[in-house]
């Protein structure tokens, strides 16, 4: 498959935040709903106007948030005065990214505290280092002219995953779920579009190995369940599937996949 694009401009961005509680207490939810709240919040003072235009993009909206990296996903959070925790925020956009970035770089120059829940943390270093393994920046063009066309893929889901369809949320990591979020994604997002026709070949991807469990996560009023672990898939030997999986598997470091992604589900990374 030949990749033919004018002038792509589309910058992805994965930013992680180093937080300092300044109170202790205890959030009693998923920290990726209370994130998200925050996120709006900021998003509604720098732009008026893009704040409700970006909530009413559903269901791919260009933002992911985490909960806090390397601690608990499904009990309630002790959290104690002075100690640091680092969230992560995602962006496939770049209005949205300057009108956050320029809230948050307010909020770090001022160490204005932020609450989440009853407890209140201020912003002690933001960084898009691509040193840092959970941030890093890339461009559209960068993922297009990627070399990459192994025909197995291996993903790790680090926070519940699942797909919604109606009113059924699916629990699996199918491959043709899991590639055919990412197509949407990208698609919604970027200049290249990807031939929709791709999902039907979709399911001819297999899974090869897979170690994963069940985790649910209690939201405000309702807890949802999904899957984490390591999924390793095999692509058929059509070459536009080999070509386009390979880029949106690295595509998904940055737009998460399936359902609530704006709420901390879904992170992955490529391994």
């Amino acid at each position: 498959m030949s990749i033919h694009f004018k002038e792509v401009k589309h910058m992805f961005y994965s930013v992680v935040l180093t937080l300092q509680a300044i109170s202790s207490g205890q959030i009693t939810s998923f920290v990726g709903q209370k994130i998200h709240g925050w996120l709006f919040s900021l998003l509604k003072k720098a732009d008026a106007n893009l704040a409700p235009a970006l909530h009413a993009s559903v269901p791919n909206k260009a933002f992911t948030v985490s909960s806090f990296l390397g601690r608990k996903l499904n009990s309630t959070l002790e959290i104690n005065e002075g100690e640091l925790y680092k969230i992560r925020l995602t962006f496939l956009n770049d209005n949205v990214f300057q009108a956050i970035s320029g809230e948050i770089y307010e909020l770090l120059a001022r160490a204005i505290p932020i609450q989440l829940e009853r407890v209140k943390f201020i912003i002690n270093l933001l960084t898009v280092d691509p040193e840092d393994p959970w941030s890093g920046f890339t461009t559209e063009e960068e993922l297009l002219e990627s070399v990459n066309e192994n025909r197995e893929i291996a993903l790790k889901f680090y926070t519940p995953t699942c797909f919604r369809i109606g009113d059924l949320h699916l629990r699996e990591p199918e491959p043709e779920k899991v590639f055919t979020s990412l197509l949407c994604k990208w698609n919604t997002h970027c200049s290249f579009k990807f031939d929709e026709n791709l999902r039907d070949k979709f399911k001819e991807i297999v899974i090869l190995e897979s170690d994963i469990i069940q985790k649910r996560v209690q939201f405000s009023h309702f807890y949802i369940q999904g899957f984490v672990g390591s999924v390793k898939y095999k692509l058929p030997e059509i070459p536009s599937v080999i070509k386009t999986a390979n880029i949106l598997a690295n595509f998904a470091f940055y737009s998460g996949v399936g359902y609530k992604t704006t709420m901390g589900l879904g992170q992955v990374k490529r391994l």
